[in-house]
């Protein structure tokens, strides 16, 4: 019977060892997810920076720069096209920020919370 305790705790010991390992492949991403949300929170630092570059340039002109001018911005060594980030003026002090996103943010940047998909925000460069 001395025998039967350390196999049933082997036993057991193996049983919770899979159990972590199976639970942490169930809530971990694959290295292709991990990268895909990686550019998705890239995106989104690019479309702050493209926001704060707006939100300057409306501040020292009182007028929105023109879909040329922000293509021309440069976020963390990228312009918009390279990133993805889409602009649309919508009004004197208005405008639209768009990009397609590979997953949701859940809940990463309030600011910039966003589905799967492709998705835009308006904003309004006069609320600063």
């Amino acid at each position: 019977m001395s025998g039967l305790v350390p196999k049933i705790m082997l036993a057991a010991a193996t049983a919770a060892v899979i159990a972590v390992v199976a639970g942490a492949l169930f809530v971990l991403d694959s290295p292709a997810v991990a990268g895909e949300k990686k550019q998705d929170k890239k995106l989104v630092e690019d479309l702050s920076c493209i926001e704060r570059q707006i939100h300057n340039k409306y501040r020292d002109n009182k007028t929105l720069p023109t879909a040329g001018d922000v293509a021309n911005f440069t976020c963390l060594n990228n312009p918009p096209s390279v990133s993805g980030a889409r602009y649309l003026p919508t009004g004197p002090d208005a405008y639209r920020l768009c990009a397609t996103f590979r997953h949701p943010a859940q809940g990463r940047n309030e600011d910039w919370d966003h589905p799967a998909g492709d998705y835009c925000v308006n904003k309004r460069a006069a609320s600063d």
